[in-house]
């Protein structure tokens, strides 16, 4: 096994943890009654795009490496939807 890709699946799975406290904090209720406000749902939703892009790469970079590839496979597979979630995002929100 190979450091990045280890670390590739730990950023993923972090990215996918924070992508789903950010769905949590949208949705626990009135904009006035909750414990987490604008700046920090924009901070934790910007983190996870950092992190999922991060474990996107670091897997795409440890499939380049040589030994066993199966945790970079995992890692990408894990990724690539997160990633695909945050392009169509951001994508939306540069279009609007």
């Amino acid at each position: 096994m190979n450091i990045f890709s280890l670390l590739a699946l730990i950023l993923t799975i972090a990215g996918w943890g924070l992508f789903a406290l950010t769905g949590m904090h949208l949705l626990s209720g009135y904009i006035d009654e909750r414990s987490c406000q604008t700046d920090c749902v924009q901070m934790i939703f910007i983190s996870a795009v950092v992190v999922g892009f991060s474990g996107l790469i670091l897997g795409g970079f440890s499939m380049f490496r040589t030994g066993k590839h199966t945790v970079g496979i995992i890692a990408l597979l894990l990724a690539l939807p997160l990633c695909t979630i945050f392009a169509t995002f951001l994508i939306t929100a540069l279009i609007s």
